[in-house]
């Protein structure tokens, strides 16, 4: 029995040994079974996680794919910012995937967290992707704004050099010097050559600004395509400042000529002052001392209307030769370059100014008192004329009123009965509408009227004419029968008519 009882027991424990080894391998088949329903739960629990990191890596490769050709050749910019939209989308995905792992992966143990992570692995790797295709897209994008401010500024210098161009053709009518040109045709062309010049230094200045502007915009881009811009705008500066120079050059050139054409447009105003003085004085002369008593009222108002339009003349020159002097003397305060030359070749014409007017002033002096010296001579002339021809007319009065003064004054008496009576006889036919024949025919029906019929007639003229003081004797009818032109005791019809007639009587 010890013996086998000693055998019984190494068997034992042999079976117990296998049966712990079995114990062993079913705890590890439990627990294989039980990681294993752990995995498919947590897979079970991470699907819609899964569903969408796998829609967002799909995406973020499409996005990848799409980029490979875009960088081996120059993309357009739609091509750029299509892809820039699928990228901003995936990225989009991307981020609430990742945000929704975090989140889990916060309080995540065991299997769980061993899958988070390795979802978080992958996020991370397509948000590289996504980043380098970012970087891609942003930089290209870059390029082509690059691109497009480098034609935009290149525009505006070719512009600028457009017009400075314009402002050297401009003084193409001096390149055979300003002396070949009259003052009037030097200003026009000096006025182009100014707002020419204007417009290139305008156009130079918004090329400026646009660059420096354009300079600062390029440095905020990546360091390939700023690098690349910065060179080309540095380059359009430099030819803005070549441009720059020029244009002072021409602008310098055109002040000089100004200041030219200026004095000699100031030249020939003080000339025509001085012309128009002396052709004042020549004209005076015709007016001199001793042509005073020769001269003739007529002559002399056309020489005083010579001299005084000759004098008006010379005044409205030195009015306008003042005004032009006094606006260049203004652009000569407005301009350093021409300030100090300009001032002394103008005060210069100042001086020969002065002198015109003082001689323009001594010249009106005489012409007023040698005007008034002939006026004064006309004046006394034609007070001696006058008096000469009063003396005559008291001569013809003195005739005239001779028989008013003898003591036989029957010849006046008859001369004053026959006009009262012809008086009456023209105001009786005027208001009845009668002429001489009519009335004749009222006192004869011959061509003849005997003394007796006359006086008969003139009986009745006091009541035909309503006038009571041709009521004459027999005497005055006799006088007034004579003068009427009575002959040999007859009236002539034909004598009778005159007295109708109107007379009148010239005194000049």
């Amino acid at each position: 029995l010890a013996v086998s009882g000693s055998g019984s027991g190494t068997e034992l424990g042999k079976l117990q040994t296998r049966v712990n080894n079995m114990q062993n391998d079913i705890t590890k088949l439990r627990n294989a079974i039980k990681d294993a329903e752990e995995r498919i739960r947590v897979k079970q629990m991470l699907s819609e996680v899964a569903i969408r990191l796998q829609s967002a890596e799909a995406d973020v490769e499409k996005v990848a794919t799409a980029a490979v050709p875009l960088a081996e050749e120059q993309a357009p910019a739609e091509a750029v910012e299509r892809m820039e939209r699928a990228s901003t989308l995936a990225g989009n995905k991307l981020g609430t995937t990742a945000k929704l792992v975090d989140v889990k992966l916060k309080s995540a143990q065991g299997f769980l967290k061993e899958e988070l992570a390795g979802m978080r692995g992958r996020i991370t790797a397509a948000e590289g992707k996504l980043a380098r295709v970012m970087k891609f897209a942003k930089e290209h994008k870059e390029r082509l704004l690059a691109s497009e401010l480098i034609a935009q500024a290149m525009e505006k210098v070719e512009k600028a050099e457009a017009e400075i161009q314009k402002a050297a053709e401009a003084e193409l009518p001096f390149l055979k010097g300003i002396e070949v040109l009259a003052a009037s045709e030097a200003s026009k062309a000096i006025t182009v050559c100014e707002t020419a010049a204007s417009n290139g230094q305008r156009a130079v200045s918004d090329a400026r600004t646009f660059v420096v502007q354009k300079l600062v915009e390029a440095k905020q881009f990546a360091d390939a395509p700023a690098d690349d811009c910065c060179k080309e705008l540095n380059g359009l500066q430099k030819k803005l400042d070549v441009g720059a120079t020029k244009l002072a050059e021409l602008k310098k050139d055109t002040a000089e000529r100004k200041r030219k054409t200026q004095m000699q447009a100031s030249g020939e105003k003080i000339k025509d002052v001085e012309t128009a003085v002396q052709k004042l004085a020549d004209t005076m002369s015709k007016f001199g001392d001793d042509k005073l008593k020769e001269i003739s009222a007529e002559e002399a108002r056309t020489v005083c209307e010579d001299i005084a339009q000759t004098e008006h003349k010379a005044q409205a020159a030195v009015t306008d030769a003042k005004k032009f002097l006094a606006a260049r003397l203004q652009d000569a305060k407005t301009s350093d370059a021409l300030r100090g030359p300009l001032t002394a070749d103008l005060s210069k014409l100042q001086s020969r100014l002065t002198a015109c007017q003082v001689e323009l002033a001594k010249l009106s002096k005489q012409c007023v008192e040698r005007e008034q010296r002939f006026v004064a001579k006309k004046l006394v002339e034609d007070a001696t004329v006058s008096l000469e021809q009063l003396q005559a007319d008291i001569e013809v009065a003195s005739k005239s009123a001779a028989p008013l003064l003898t003591e036989d004054r029957s010849e006046l008496c008859r001369a004053v009965y026959a006009k009262a009576m012809v008086a009456a006889l023209q105001s009786h036919a005027t208001k009845l509408g009668l002429d001489a024949d009519k009335v004749w025919a009222s006192i004869s029906k011959d061509k003849n009227a005997k003394q007796e019929t006359f006086d008969k007639f003139l009986d009745t003229l006091p009541q035909l004419s309503g006038n009571d003081d041709v009521c004459f004797t027999a005497e005055q009818k006799a006088s007034v029968f004579a003068v009427v032109g009575g002959k040999k005791g007859k009236l002539n019809q034909v004598d009778f008519k005159m007295l109708f007639r109107n007379r009148f009587v010239c005194i000049e």
